[in-house]
């Protein structure tokens, strides 16, 4: 009797230990819920961090890109004081430079320096106010010059075309 009642005893004791262990591993698995909500909800709040870092990121690229400054491709323009409220400058050729709110380089390998100055032609070059050249590798030098025929200068002071030929 005493060896069964022994055996009772330790079966007894046996299962408050089984129940105390279950318990804390119940409370173990509660715990790792909760940490594993938590992580949940940081994996998802990081997501969202990154989304709105790309986002900004793009904002940012796109601002760079619509300022005329550096466009997608690397072409480069340069602007400054825009109380007239004009256009960026644009260098949309192939190799081409443009300086000046309004100023559009749009030929290859072509310069627009100043204030709306226009190279619109391969090879041209505009410098000054309103200056435009029209032709390839015409040159406009001076304030509203305008050269309108291939490989020739015209300047603001002679208001005929001085062709290279």
């Amino acid at each position: 009797i005493n060896e069964a009642a022994s055996r009772a005893e330790q079966s007894k004791t046996a299962a408050a230990q089984s129940a105390q262990d279950a318990e804390q591993s119940k409370t173990a698995a509660a715990q790792s819920a909760q940490d594993a909500e938590r992580s949940k909800t940081a994996a998802a709040q990081s997501a969202q961090d990154a989304k709105a870092s790309e986002n900004a990121t793009k904002a940012i690229q796109t601002h760079i890109e619509n300022s005329g400054l550096i466009s997608k491709d690397g072409k480069t323009s340069l602007s400054g004081d825009n109380s007239s409220g004009s256009e960026s400058a644009m260098a949309s050729g192939k190799n081409s430079s443009a300086i000046g709110y309004g100023a559009e380089a749009a030929g290859e390998d072509s310069t627009a320096i100043g204030n709306s100055a226009q190279a619109q032609a391969n090879g041209s070059t505009a410098l000054g106010n309103t200056a435009k050249a029209e032709s390839e590798g015409a040159t406009a030098v001076g304030h509203n010059a305008k050269a309108e025929a291939d490989n020739c200068v015209r300047t603001t002071a002679n208001r005929s075309n001085h062709c290279i030929r």
